[in-house]
């Protein structure tokens, strides 16, 4: 944001259950200590670094995955590389399969063709079960390669703001969520 400033992003957290507490609390003592040996190590191999200074650390661990909610429609890793087109297409996105090892080292990151995007189904949004349920968020269902390319925020802010315009939809013309035109209701909100 300003100059001299650098932000790195090197930190790595495994075989961590991030819906556990006490996982929770290990994670931020272990990234903690990870910053620390970082900045120590910038400070003495890195050129230019000789006087550098920590200003600041996120609030806390930052979870790449842990929950998603079953719903009608599993997003996979084949309906984004084939850019698989939905009737009930909700948001679109272009950021790759970025999948960060889970139990270890290692990252593989698959692009898709330049220009080419996939789209996110509301069925994949729409709670399994439920009439009136919605999930706004990155815990659409889909399989850990999908979660991969889908969980970054410009797409779950396209996903966030479909199930507003959806649930506005079902609210205004007293159905369910089910029972909404998805077609018309999101071409009428985005005239």
């Amino acid at each position: 944001p300003r100059y001299g400033v650098i932000a790195f992003n090197t930190t790595r957290l495994v075989r961590y259950d991030a819906t556990n507490p006490w996982h929770q609390t290990e994670m931020e003592i272990k990234g903690l200590a990870q910053v620390r040996d970082t900045a120590r190590y910038a400070l003495k191999y890195l050129p230019g670094f000789e006087k550098a200074y920590l200003s600041q650390v996120a609030t806390q661990v930052g979870v790449r995955e842990s929950r998603r909610i079953v719903c009608d429609y599993k997003v996979t890793q084949d309906d984004l590389l084939s850019c698989r087109e939905f009737e009930d297409s909700l948001a679109r996105g272009c950021y790759p399969i970025d999948i960060h090892n889970p139990t270890g080292s290692g990252t593989t990151i698959i692009h898709l063709e330049e220009g080419k995007s996939y789209c996110i189904p509301y069925r994949s949004m729409t709670v399994k079960g439920f009439d009136n349920l919605l999930m706004g968020c990155r815990a659409i269902w889909g399989t850990h390669e999908a979660h991969s390319a889908y969980r970054v925020q410009p797409i779950v802010m396209c996903i966030g703001h479909a199930a507003g315009v959806a649930a506005a939809a079902a609210h205004s013309g007293k159905t369910c969520i089910r029972g909404i035109d998805i077609a018309s209701e999101i071409g009428r909100a985005h005239v």
